[in-house]
């Protein structure tokens, strides 16, 4: 019963963002209403078999690509969804309760159509500051990875091929057209993604930015460790469009699978 109403839940909304990723993964998100954003990640089971944990980081496109300043998420294949973490370097990333933060989300984890599926539900602005503030219409860094636990039964550390970066825009009119596929670590990374929703113009060259990211924003100047030079010297600007919480269909009757 609990499948059915997350599922009903889907359904109600059109207008829904995507990112492709690598494996056959998608990360999508629409917005319920103004101030809250519903993402999921969709993980083919044929992925993550062998595996234990998902995790999923969202960063300021701002900081360099390897900064660990993020907000996390890691989820337990066998256990539910995921759980809000904060964390300024490389290693776990503690809960936000660690910190004196609180958990902001809510998250589930169901099957459907051959693919694992977690979502994650949060206000925009959550008033933690362990938590990355989200703006509709900027652009973000994605960082996933995919790992298993130690023989006690931790989080053991992914290795180098089960992870990456991508770029996305937090807005529903994004949706992504593979141009910004990134095998920083190496290349593990297939592009495109095999999918039934493949581009009509395949760039698997490395770039910074999405065609949809250079239409909305300028290509900013940057310093020399990759970071964007400041705030005041690069103010976003999107363009922004009146968006409905009540039109649309769920990210599961809208995009194939």
């Amino acid at each position: 019963m609990k499948l059915n109403l997350v599922f009903l839940g889907l359904i109600i909304f059109v207008n829904a963002g995507i990112e492709y990723l690598p494996r056959g993964m998608k990360w999508k998100w629409y917005f319920p209403t103004p101030d809250v954003v519903n993402f999921e990640l969709w993980i083919p089971h044929e992925t993550h078999q062998g595996f234990d944990w998902q995790g999923i980081a969202i960063q300021d496109v701002r900081d360099p690509r390897d900064n660990f300043k993020c907000d996390y998420f890691i989820a337990f294949y066998k256990e539910g969804g995921f759980t809000d973490r904060y964390s300024e370097a490389n290693g776990l990333p503690p809960l936000d309760e660690v910190y004196g933060g609180t958990q902001d989300i809510t998250s589930e984890k169901f099957d459907i159509d051959g693919y694992t599926v977690f979502t994650l539900n949060r206000k925009l602005l959550t008033g933690d500051i362990y938590d990355v503030p989200f703006d509709y219409g900027r652009p973000y860094l994605l960082k996933w990875s995919i790992g298993n636990f130690n023989e006690k039964g931790e989080i053991q550390r992914h290795t180098m091929d089960n992870m990456g970066m991508e770029y996305f825009v937090l807005t529903e009119q994004y949706h992504d057209r593979n141009h910004d596929e990134r095998g920083k670590y190496g290349p593990w990374v297939e592009y495109p993604p095999e999918d039934e929703n493949l581009p009509d113009v395949r760039n698997p060259q490395y770039k910074e930015w999405s065609l949809m990211v250079e239409d909305m924003f300028p290509i900013p100047p940057e310093s020399s460790t990759g970071a964007f030079a400041s705030d005041k010297d690069n103010e976003f600007e999107p363009k922004r469009e009146k968006r409905s919480s009540s039109t649309g269909a769920g990210l599961s009757g809208f995009f194939k699978n």
